[in-house]
């Protein structure tokens, strides 16, 4: 009984692939720079949002005191 032949890898199928991936593998790195600058952006522009509100109720806050501050002057007289 004649041994059996185990199949050749083809080379230009092997480099063609690896080149594919090469290529794919940078543009999920493009992809993955890409989707964290936006999420950067998002961050930031909700952490303005949110300083904005802070910056708004503190705001209110000193205005409230002064209005209090102002009844009790009016209510002292």
């Amino acid at each position: 009984m004649a041994a059996q032949q185990l199949p050749v890898p083809n080379i230009a199928n092997m480099q063609a692939a690896v080149s594919g991936m090469a290529i794919e593998g940078n543009r999920m790195v493009q992809n993955l720079q890409t989707y964290n600058a936006h999420q950067q952006t998002l961050t930031t522009e909700l952490s303005l949002r949110a300083n904005g509100n802070v910056a708004v109720m503190q705001q209110l806050a000193r205005i409230q005191a002064s209005i209090t501050e102002g009844f009790a002057l009016t209510n002292a007289k």
